[in-house]
């Protein structure tokens, strides 16, 4: 699993932005099938770049960041495979002499709230670059520019 594509961005703005995770372990899923539980390593990278993304958004992509600190993460029940999860992060707010984002998280698997307001502390670094990042739209957007000789 590539960890660094594992989301799909369903919505951003520089406030906002919701997110769909799912793990399979293959793609080949039958009835038979039986679900397990989804390391909580993967729901916690997918949280993360979902609070990540708000951040820089709300930056207009000049910098990445750093997790300094994530707390009040209480799951309800255990995610499992094959189950699709909205991850929603919110911007609350920046400290600009720390240059940290204050982002709230929630998780929802249809109608039922997993996480319904955990909190992320990111820290921006103008050491990490947009390469590294998970900004398929600029990804995209840069290919097509760079063809067309701008």
């Amino acid at each position: 699993m590539n960890y660094m594509k594992m989301i799909h961005f369903v919505h951003t703005s520089s406030t906002e932005v919701t997110s769909k995770f799912i793990y399979k372990e293959s793609e080949e899923f039958s009835e038979v099938d039986k679900p397990f539980i989804v390391p909580s390593y993967l729901i916690l990278e997918a949280m993360f770049q979902t609070a990540g993304k708000v951040a820089r958004e709300y930056s207009n992509h000049q910098s990445g960041g750093s997790i300094v600190s994530f707390g009040n993460w209480h799951f309800k029940r255990p995610v499992f495979s094959n189950e699709t999860m909205s991850i929603r992060a919110q911007f609350l707010s920046f400290h600009p002499t720390k240059r940290c984002f204050f982002i709230k998280v929630s998780m929802d698997s249809d109608s039922e709230n997993i996480i319904s307001s955990g909190e992320v502390i990111i820290m921006q670094d103008q050491s990490i670059e947009n390469q590294y990042l998970n900004n398929t739209d600029l990804e995209i957007k840069s290919q097509i520019l760079s063809k067309m000789g701008l």
